[in-house]
């Protein structure tokens, strides 16, 4: 094999490596925001129904357990509705190695809920 095909062929993993990383990143964002506004209106329906914070908020972890990885970072009640901070870092194969751009790989997203 010639030195220049090998140079070719590790440019074009070095690409397709990129190419993953960057779908999986674009999936976790959509996926993370769309799980936040599910655990928003859950916590939300658990908290009209009950009255119950600590009752809304399990409602929230349990939910956020259907997303592999995802963590419920902040969830706030007041007298119109709640919100709900929800974070999710991406499976790549690159990027979390690169340290500049590591922190692109998490996904973070909040979401309010009015009660129902």
């Amino acid at each position: 094999m010639s030195w220049g095909l090998v140079k070719v062929l590790a440019a074009l993993a070095v690409l397709a490596a990129m190419l993953f990383d960057g779908g999986a990143v674009l999936v976790n964002v959509v996926q993370v925001d769309e799980a936040a506004g599910d655990v928003a209106r859950s916590a939300a329906r658990d908290y009209a129904a009950r009255g119950s914070p600590a009752g809304a908020e399990q409602v929230a972890m349990a939910v956020v357990a259907d997303l592999r990885g995802a963590q419920l970072d902040d969830l706030e009640v007041d007298r119109a509705g709640l919100t709900v901070t929800v974070t999710r870092t991406a499976r790549v194969v690159l990027l979390d190695r690169l340290p500049l751009v590591a922190d692109w790989a998490m996904a973070s997203a909040t979401k309010r809920a009015s009660w129902p």
